[in-house]
């Protein structure tokens, strides 16, 4: 009997359905339980176009037109998505309140109407909507007919609410208006008639602070991710994304590696106490003990220092970056580079000291004498002096290596400047050409 009646829908035979309803008076009210879809007939006769049959549903059952099925729809946004006037306007009769509700993607019929450039739906769901000016958001309907290149459903809109600018030049999630969007789909018709109809309003700024004419063409269907490569949105966003994914792995390696410094200082550890005692009858040096610092104390003070600058930093931007705070800006991006740097460079210090360390004495002492700090080498009686190495390819690389960090960071600085000259130069055109009550509103 229920696929009867669904048969029936299908067909838009009324005959059918009264003779169903004679032997049946209940089967509308089993129909919503036994549909999987929770479909009911004036769904599929309204889909359909069927409206001598819709209008007989709506006679016998009214709150069917409020119904919607699996995926959020009513009867309402199917009419509406096909384009089919009369049922549109039976439903409308029925219940207005179908007018704003959405369906599982958060569109209304009005938002289905405007995707399939139903011109007469539009016009017939502009009565049952309280105020248009409340349908916006990431779907809002003028966005929708500049995405689906709906000229004439765009104009049908935009003359209903002809006093109300901030509707016109409202954007969307990515701060885009609807000029930007259809100078982005390189949309020229569309572009030329919001220009006649918002004047200078076309120009309004987006969230970059740039304007209509200041966005680059894009080929006409082009996909979301080259159209934000060419607003320079998705350019940047993704700029950012890979420079905090590098630091992070590259703090983390830092890290291990300055831990294991610590744990395992350059020359190792005593293996057993010292046989031979000081003055105060203690041994020289006891077991587990650092070996540079015996020998050495100062390169192992200065490889621990350096060491410990490196580890520290290296965990203080490793709990930055896993907090979760919002670096969206260039500047944030340049600091945490330039900690970078630092950590770098502390790291090769490290190295240098400490290979320095391992020579004769005599040669790395140049390295201690260089920062300040002397410390005479330890005498060891029966002994054969220790063969001396060359340490000057050591020294060489350090100075290339701090002219290469020198040239880096001047580079990135001269970026980070100019970046800044060009936010200053974006917010004083803006100030310029933007009315107070704009600034206020865009504040």
């Amino acid at each position: 009997m229920d696929e009867m009646l669904y048969e029936a829908s299908r067909n838009g035979s009324v005959d059918s359905l009264k003779k169903l309803i004679a032997k049946d008076p209940l089967i509308f009210d089993r129909v919503p339980l036994a549909s999987y879809s929770h479909e009911t007939p004036l769904h599929i006769a309204a889909m359909l176009g069927h409206g001598d049959i819709v209008r007989e549903f709506l006679h016998l059952k009214p709150e069917l037109a409020s119904e919607s099925d699996s995926q959020g729809r009513s009867p309402l946004h199917l009419a509406s998505a096909k384009g089919h006037v009369d049922i549109v306007r039976e439903l409308l009769m029925k219940n207005t309140k179908v007018c704003s509700v959405r369906d599982q993607d958060g569109r209304t019929p009005l938002h289905l109407a405007a995707m399939g450039g139903r011109v007469d739906v539009i016009k017939e769901l502009l009565v049952g909507v309280t105020k248009i000016t409340e349908d916006q958001g990431e779907t809002a309907a003028l966005h929708l007919c500049v995405e689906y290149n709906r000229l004439e459903a765009l104009k049908v809109l935009v003359e209903s609410v002809t006093d109300d600018d901030e509707f016109i030049n409202s954007k969307d999630d990515n701060g885009k208006t609807v000029s930007d969007l259809a100078k982005a789909k390189n949309q020229k018709q569309i572009i030329k008639y919001l220009a006649t109809r918002t004047g200078e309003e076309v120009n309004a700024f987006n969230s970059n602070g740039s304007t209509t004419v200041d966005i680059p063409d894009s080929p006409q269907g082009s996909s979301s991710k080259k159209q934000f490569q060419n607003h320079g949105d998705w350019l940047k966003s993704s700029w950012l994304k890979k420079k905090r994914e590098a630091v992070m792995v590259a703090a983390t390696v830092i890290a291990a590696m300055a831990l294991q410094v610590g744990l395992s200082p350059p020359g190792g550890v005593w293996q057993e106490n010292s046989k031979e005692k000081d003055g105060f009858g203690n041994p020289l040096y006891y077991a587990g003990t650092s070996i540079l610092a015996h020998n050495n104390p100062a390169a192992f003070h200065l490889v621990m220092a350096f060491n410990t600058v490196s580890f520290v930093n290296s965990l203080s931007l490793v709990l930055l970056l896993i907090s979760g705070l919002p670096f969206k800006h260039r500047i944030y991006t340049w600091i945490l580079l330039v900690s970078m740097w630092i950590n770098i460079s502390f790291m090769g210090f490290t190295y240098i000291v400490a290979v320095s360390s391992m020579a004769r004495f005599r040669q790395r002492n140049r390295i201690v004498s260089l920062i300040g700090i002397r410390s005479p080498p330890p005498t060891f009686p029966n002994k054969a002096p220790t063969p001396v190495y060359d340490l000057s390819i050591n020294w060489i690389a350090f100075f290339m290596w701090l002219g290469f960090i020198t040239i880096i960071f001047l580079i990135h600085t001269v970026r980070l400047v100019l970046w800044v000259v060009r936010e200053v130069l974006i917010w004083r055109k803006w100030r310029l050409s933007s009315s107070p009550n704009e600034r206020k509103r865009d504040i």
